[in-house]
């Protein structure tokens, strides 16, 4: 089974809530690898 890097970047940032600043910087990360729509699926997972 193929994962997305959406789902990947779900499982990474899913991982790093104990930590503020590097849950951002990794969030950064991922949005620049992702297309806008994943982007936009991204963002509506961290709103939720």
């Amino acid at each position: 089974m193929e994962t997305s890097y959406l789902d990947y970047a779900k499982e990474v940032l899913s991982k790093l809530t104990f930590d503020p600043l590097l849950f951002e910087k990794e969030k950064m990360k991922m949005q620049a690898w992702l297309s806008p729509q994943e982007r936009q699926a991204l963002q509506e997972w961290l709103s939720d």
